[in-house]
């Protein structure tokens, strides 16, 4: 559910109990278009997050630590200048637009104490934080919109803050009695009862007006026309609670599944929903959950996509290099030509003279002894002019050599590449991505760090399942895992996969000196296929040997490596292992 101005209501309201005149300690920004507070107290200290981010618009106290860019952007770092050490002093949020304001006491450059505002303004993708001085002028913005952007509102430094445009509806804390519903639900309509109410009052979405009407008409998705007037007396009583408990700002963290309890969303409302519902202890903990694994994932996607991008370029660079490359091989095909010139001219020496642009003479490489006319450099002599073919021939068959161990080495660069692909179409986890980015960087593939500090990242381990009969498979997330499980953590006997021809990772059975049965082969082998960019594959052919047959050819990229004395075993993918 987006955050409504009801749900922002009781996170104010929880907010002021908890942070109201703290301090503020530290000032991050781990992403684009998100702020972390660090703000201490007498009694605790908390982390109040702020995220204008158009998927997940949000405010709330988080317990998670998440990973800080090497270099603050500048908007956190203007935040850092004009925010450490203030005082938070107030928290207002008006009516219930989606829009929460901060407001700080700090002190200036001269010292003197003036006050300053932090805006969140939650409007999906017009989401945005501010910073706003005394005299009410924007000071930055983390998303500035300019009049490209829009002709009514601008967010630029130096002009005034306007509040967000109002909407034409009603705000229920401006109002003493209800009567305005019973106009709502005697309205002659056939749009959804959920969809009017929502069109109608301020500050609640359709999911809560949803939830009102599941829970006192047992009905969902249903149209005003085909309401009785029982059902609309039910419902203008489930109403009046809804608005009463908004008012009172009395409403409860809660947790709402579906019926599959696969999927659930949040509320500010209990109504007794039986085991679809569960109860939290507080709105921050409830959206710190709810929130985490989403944003964690689309960090992960976002760092993802980077990354590939720049593979992919890399790999498309690499496909034309050869593309010249073979060109280049062509031309060198034809190298013999200029040993039999130099040849000919050779045995005629004789007959060369400087001043002479070309000779016509038999070719006793033919069995006819067929003339062939041999151009000739006039500002040579013979002798110079047979070196002339001879140095060609013999540079021919230079270029050719090197032009062909240039092609077998972009070829290498291409599975290198492909195979980094594959794990990064896979990567679950910051860390592993964080590897592969690290050791692109060492191989030369990308650029290193511009400020040339080394980013510690904590070391990723290769994935631990185990089969049926008990025995522990090892498979690798990236190429530096896979060099570490087949060449440090595996032994000479233990069992080593890998899919044929293919990219993926390495797949270990550790034996401990017991024999796997087939089960168990079949077991690990499925893994290492589901670990490939086979996985998608109906049937796959699976390589298998001991480790004591693997060997890293000298001067060979992470995770590439040559086996013999294999057995291969084709399996019919299971993707349920």
């Amino acid at each position: 559910m987006p955050i409504d101005g009801a749900f922002l209501r009781h996170i104010k309201k929880e907010l002021e109990e908890n942070i109201l005149g703290s301090r503020v300690d530290k000032i991050y920004q781990p992403s684009k278009y998100e702020i972390i507070l660090n703000l201490r107290s007498i009694k605790s200290n908390f982390k109040l997050l702020l995220c204008s981010n158009s998927n997940f618009p949000r405010v709330h106290i988080t317990k998670y630590s998440v990973e800080n860019p090497q270099n603050p952007p500048m908007f956190c770092m203007l935040l850092r200048k004009k925010l450490t050490s203030a005082k938070l002093i107030n928290i207002r949020q008006i009516g219930l637009e989606r829009a929460v304001y901060f407001d700080f006491e700090s002190k200036n450059e001269l010292g003197d104490t003036v006050n300053l505002t932090l805006a969140l303004e939650i409007m999906g993708k017009y989401s945005n934080i501010i910073l706003i001085d005394n005299n009410n002028k924007i000071i930055e913005a983390i998303r500035r919109v300019d009049s490209d952007m829009s002709s009514k509102r601008l967010i630029l430094p130096g002009l005034n803050y306007q509040y967000p445009p109002k909407q034409s509806k009603i705000c229920i804390l401006d109002t003493t009695n209800t009567l305005f519903l019973e106009e709502i639900m005697s309205e002659k309509s056939d749009v959804e009862v959920h969809k009017l109410l929502c069109s109608k009052i301020q500050g609640i979405s359709s999911n809560i007006f949803n939830q009102v009407i599941k829970f006192n008409i047992n009905k969902e998705d249903i149209k005003l026309s085909n309401i009785s007037d029982e059902e609309k007396s039910k419902l203008l009583i489930g109403l009046r609670n809804l608005i009463d408990i908004i008012k009172k700002v009395a409403g409860k963290p809660c947790k709402i599944y579906n019926d599959s309890r696969q999927n659930y969303d949040v509320s500010f409302l209990n109504l007794g929903e039986d085991k679809s519902l569960i109860e939290y202890n507080s709105f921050s903990s409830l959206l710190d959950e709810f929130y985490y694994e989403k944003d964690r994932l689309e960090r992960i996607k976002n760092k993802n996509n980077s990354l590939t991008k720049k593979v992919d370029r890399l790999i498309m660079r690499y496909r034309n290099k050869i593309e010249s490359q073979k060109k280049e091989l062509e031309d060198c095909s034809n190298k013999e030509i200029y040993k039999i010139y130099g040849d000919l001219l050779l045995s005629n020496i004789y007959k060369l003279k400087r001043g002479m642009t070309e000779i016509k003479l038999k070719n006793f490489y033919e069995k006819d002894n067929k003339e062939i006319i041999v151009k000739l450099d006039s500002r040579l002599d013979g002798s110079e002019n047979v070196q002339k073919y001879y140095k060609k021939y013999k540079k021919l068959c230079n270029a050719e050599k090197v032009i062909s161990d240039e092609i077998t080495k972009s070829k290498n660069d291409i599975n290198y590449l492909e195979s980094i692909l594959d794990f990064l179409s896979r990567a679950e986890s910051d860390s592993v991505i964080e590897e592969m980015k690290i050791e692109l960087e060492k191989e030369g593939y990308i650029k290193r760090n511009k400020s040339g500090n080394k980013i510690k990242v904590k070391p990723s381990s290769p994935d631990e399942h185990f089969s049926p009969e008990g025995f522990k498979i090892l498979v690798g997330n990236n190429s530096k895992q896979n060099d570490m499980l087949t060449f440090k953590i595996a032994k000479k006997n233990d069992l080593w996969f890998h899919v044929k021809n293919v990219p993926g990772s390495h797949a270990v059975i550790i034996t401990e000196g017991k024999i796997p049965s087939n089960d168990t082969i079949l077991y690990a082998a499925n893994l290492c296929a589901l670990n490939s960019k086979a996985r998608f594959s109906s049937n796959v052919a699976v390589d298998y040997t001991q480790i004591s047959n693997v060997k890293k050819p000298s001067g060979a990229k992470p995770g590439m490596v040559n086996y013999f004395n294999y057995k291969t075993i084709c399996i019919t993918l299971n993707k349920l292992i």
